[in-house]
């Protein structure tokens, strides 16, 4: 075999260049004679028959040459004459006195010259039999240089093992070495082996120690107690990280139950070792990525050619290949090597030669064995390493796919699915599927299915890819909602309908193809979709089109979803007329967006979470702005409005309508105190929402109307000053009352400390204390009858509550979030309490319950329910 003349690596026939080094490797090669162009196989020149053995071989000074102009005329007798010694040739005269003879010096031997050659190492005669055709010398001059080389190995290997262990830049050296000296494989891990066997006495394990690991041992004959065996052998490998021991036992169990560990400690080892290298191409078959484990495998077949371990993962790794491409070509070569692990030394290297041969024996028909606990035991055989799956490629039928899910280990799968799959059966495969430790690939091309339905795969984080079969019509709502882990997925030409949310926070998706068949996507369908960079329609669509990523309808007059994935700067086409229903939304990457002319409507929600904009020009034509457009933008300082617009106006950056009496918007960068304009008499729906930089807003005489979560997430906001005039609201130490002061209205979030409910107040407002979570204590007084839904939403900073005696109704969601609750009495005058009223709760200990109530779907289990 060539090996490459800069680092001495063998190569694999037909290499261009040195997968170690990059060096170029020659093509061809010149004869030593006559210089003749020559393949590299030739061993012989087709011009002047010289062996390419090495140098030119010298002319013999002793003996004569056969040629014709040697030939004495004359000179043929009929029988032998003479024989005599001139030098170091036996000359004997025979019929033609012109042949000659030489004796071997190794063997003795008598033969022709034509039979023999002068070795380049000691210039003596040497018969062809006596020729050592791999060092080109005579067998005598080849067995010292072979000694000396492997006393050179030797010396070599007695610096490196000075510390104890190989590192990963000498284990190159070794090997350069190793291929220049031309010392085999086995012969160069035996003597390693010995040397490392010879200086492991001063670092061997403790007689504990020793105990411990056959203790742990011994656990991997047992079912499911790797674990235990990993947590006996963590303290020993701490202390001995560089044993080859005790990685080749904890390495390929850790990989077992902690794949991402076990990469980990493989990727900082400083020495070679052979299970790290075991465990790097098992996590590599397992995940298929064939790529990775073929170039560990040929790395680990460098450094240990004859070993069972390597030769088994050399058959999964075949075996792996045949199960993906159906190829039997690699089924063939799995059994080829299949057949060279009988030759295996310890529990580990039977375990997994073991396992391979069933593998493949089960391949071929034959029953399935039974490595069970007792079998193991019996066999010396690693349990856990008898029920790893190598190739995780299944087949099964759709009723039992759920099952099949079940009981896989954390991993990467290809399941295909025959047969069909009955609407019962879609909740326990979603169920399965929840499952963040797995990622699969589910082939369902040969099942019998008409539509993908509701829910039917939601928050299924296990799936990473699935090909939906040629039946299906129709995906139906937020059939694919939160299934984060989907990085793939074809939409056959069969679909006509994608539903509502099909594929909501489907973050994954980097892009997804619309095929001519589909005539209607449902509002939200790539919602928080915030991978995807590309939306595309095939062109012979009649209800769709996309541009640049971008979807729109037919004739590209709506804009209807930019990819959240997008960014920069982007020019809404001069085509548009109307920006769709959340269009822009959760696009945080974009810092800039034009809206021509010819835009009349902005969609409910159109730029919600466009965090990248800082500032927006709404053109002349627009005569609708949607609820919500500009939500969440927390980079926007400025909503302009060009003079000629007849809907709308705005004024140092704030959107209003065009008489300026509604004040629709406030960018959320706006920070510090805030004077609403005189002018104005209503506040707008979340018109301040997530302002979260203010810190004071006053509220004019000319106000009478304030919308419904109108200060939501003014997490900096302390005070909502009501002028004195007004006839509709009041305030109160910065809190918003009706003008009565009857109805608490809202608690500015920024507020802290403890809060006193004033004794005028007979009801607290819909989300009026909604996230003022820097209170720590509320006190509501008996004159309160009346709390709203979400009044105490997400106030985390409470600890105990008492709701007066006149409160009949606890609604939904009022003390939602309220995770620092501690404690909270109700009174007796409560007949219904929401079950929801409560959610998220953790820390409620104790309930004081009037003993009417029944609160068994209220309060969660850990909640101690004390009657009064």
């Amino acid at each position: 075999m060539a090996v490459c003349s800069n680092c001495g690596v063998e190569l694999e026939e037909g290499q261009k260049f040195c997968f170690e080094c990059g060096t170029p490797v020659p093509q061809s090669k010149k004869c030593i004679k006559c210089g003749a162009e020559l393949a590299l196989k030739m061993k012989f020149c087709p011009e002047c028959g010289t062996k390419q053995d090495g140098e030119p071989k010298a002319v013999n000074s002793d003996g004569f040459n056969m040629g014709n102009e040697n030939v004495i005329a004359g000179d043929v007798i009929g029988h032998k004459e003479e024989t005599h010694v001139a030098g170091n040739a036996t000359i004997i005269k025979h019929e033609d006195q012109t042949k000659q003879v030489k004796k071997c010096h190794v063997c003795g031997s008598i033969v022709p010259i034509t039979q023999g050659f002068e070795c380049p190492e000691c210039g003596q005669f040497t018969c062809d039999d006596c020729y050592d055709e791999k060092h080109g010398v005579c067998t005598s001059c080849a067995e010292k240089k072979s000694n000396d080389s492997v006393d050179q190995y030797k010396n070599a290997l007695k610096e490196v093992l000075a510390d104890g262990r190989i590192e990963l830049s000498e284990r190159k050296q070794l090997n350069a070495l190793q291929q220049k000296l031309g010392i085999p494989s086995e012969v160069a891990r035996k003597l390693e082996n010995e040397m490392k066997n010879a200086g492991a006495e001063e670092k061997s394990l403790t007689i504990f120690e020793d105990r411990i690991y056959n203790e742990a041992k011994a656990c991997f004959y047992d079912e499911e107690n790797v674990k235990k065996a990993l947590e006996l052998l963590e303290p020993v490998y701490q202390k001995h990280k560089h044993d080859e021991k005790i990685l080749d036992l904890y390495l390929p169990a850790l990989a077992e139950v902690d794949s991402e560990k076990a990469l980990e400690i493989t990727g900082s080892l400083e020495i070679d070792v052979l299970s790290a290298y075991i465990t790097e191409i098992s996590l590599a078959v397992r995940n298929r990525d064939f790529d990775k484990a073929e170039i560990k495998i040929k790395q680990a077949m460098r450094m240990w050619q004859v070993n069972a371990l390597v030769n088994s993962w050399r058959v999964a790794f075949y075996y792996a290949m045949y199960k993906h491409f159906s190829d039997k070509s690699f089924l063939d070569k799995a059994k080829e090597i299949a057949e060279t692990l009988d030759e295996t030394q310890n529990e580990l290297e039977l375990s997994y030669a073991v396992k391979m041969k069933a593998v493949l024996a089960e391949e071929s028909g034959e029953p399935k064995l039974d490595f069970n606990k007792e079998f193991c035991k019996e066999n010396n055989l690693y349990w856990h390493i008898m029920q790893s799956d190598f190739c995780p490629i299944y087949f099964v039928e759709g009723n039992e796919l759920a099952g099949l899910i079940e009981s896989l280990k954390p991993g990467k799968y290809v399941i295909n699915v025959s047969g069909e799959i009955g609407e019962d059966s879609f909740e326990k495969i979603n169920k399965a599927l929840k499952n963040d430790k797995l990622e699969i690939k589910l082939n369902l091309q040969n099942i019998t299915l008409t539509e993908i339905g509701d829910y039917a795969f939601e928050n299924c984080s296990g799936l990473t890819e699935i090909t939906i079969p040629n039946s299906v019509t129709k995906i139906r709502c937020c059939a694919f909602r939160g299934c984060s882990g989907l990085t793939e997925i074809t939409i056959p030409n069969s679909v006509t309908k994608i539903g509502s949310w099909a594929f909501e926070n489907c973050s994954g998706l980097t892009e997804i193809t619309i095929p001519n068949s589909v005539t209607e996507i449902g509002d939200g369908a790539f919602d928080n979709c915030r991978g995807l960079t590309d939306i595309i329609v095939t062109d012979q669509n009649a209800h769709y089109t996309s541009d640049n990523g971008m979807l729109y309808n037919k004739a590209r007059t709506i804009l209807l979803r930019c990819p959240e994935r997008k960014s920069g700067s982007f020019k809404i086409p001069n085509s548009v007329t109307e920006i769709g229903f959340c269009a822009f939304e959760n696009c945080s990457g974009l810092t800039e967006i034009t809206i021509p002319n010819s835009v009349t409507e902005i969609g409910n929600a159109a730029f919600r979470n466009c965090s990248g904009l800082t500032e927006i020009t709404i053109p002349n034509s627009v005569t609708e702005i949607g609820f919500c457009a500009f939500r969440d933008c927390r980079g926007l300082t400025d909503i302009i409005v060009t003079d000629q617009n007849s809907n709308y106006a705005s004024e140092n950056g704030v959107l209003y309508n065009k008489a300026k009496t509604i004040l629709l918007r406030c960018p959320e960068r706006k920070s510090g105190s805030f004077k609403i304009s005189n002018s104005v008499t209503e506040i707008g729906a979340y018109a301040f929402d997530n302002c979260s930089e203010l810190t004071e807003i006053t509220i004019p005489n000319s106000v009478t109307e304030i919308n419904g979560s109108t200060f939501d997430n003014c997490r900096g906001l302390t005070d909502i000053v009501v002028t004195d005039q007004n006839t509709h609201y009041a305030s109160e130490n910065g809190v918003l009352y009706n003008k009565a002061r009857t109805i608490l209205l809202r608690c500015p979030e920024g507020k802290s400390g403890s809060f006193r409910i004033p004794n005028s107040v007979t009801e607290i407002g819909d989300s009026a204390f909604d996230n003022c979570s820097g209170l720590t204590e509320i006190t509501i007084p008996n004159s309160v009858t009346e709390i709203g839904v979400a009044g105490f939403y997400y106030c985390n900073g409470l600890t105990k509550i008492r709701i007066p005696g006149g409160v009949k109704v606890i609604e939904g969601d009022t003390f939602c979030g309220c995770s620092g609750l501690t404690e909270i009495t109700i009174p007796d005058s409560v007949t219904e309490i929401n079950c929801e009223a409560f959610l998220e709760c953790t820390s409620l200990k104790t309930a004081y319950v009037p003993k009417h109530l029944n609160v068994d779907d209220v309060f969660d289990a850990y909640t101690q329910i004390i009657r009064k």
